[in-house]
């Protein structure tokens, strides 16, 4: 995949995050502007299989996810493997149930 005139593979893609009308595809230590929303990133060939939808502003890809905690609200908490977290609000929560770090 093409961003920014870089070639990207999808699985170094920790996690999504949208901006308005665009993502940030996030690649830590660096991140990736394109114009796209969400909702049309994850219908792209490949993007939904690698990706989970776990807020209305982010998706993360479960490879890169290293522990789930499930708080008393009925939300959780991913942390990823740089150490970066991720909300998963209440309305998505069912997709923790789809994978297990």
């Amino acid at each position: 995949w093409w961003v920014e005139g870089e070639r990207i593979t999808l699985a170094d893609v920790q996690w999504i995050s949208a901006a308005d009308n665009y993502i940030e595809l996030h690649l830590p230590p660096r991140s990736l502007l394109e114009r796209a929303t969400l909702a049309e990133a994850l219908q792209r060939p490949g993007w939904a299989a690698r990706f989970l939808r776990v807020h209305r502003s982010h998706a993360v890809n479960p490879a890169h996810v290293q522990r789930i905690e499930r708080l008393s609200s009925g939300e959780a908490v991913l942390t990823l493997a740089g150490g970066e977290t991720l909300r998963v609000s209440r309305g998505y929560r069912v997709v923790l149930d789809t994978f297990a770090p």
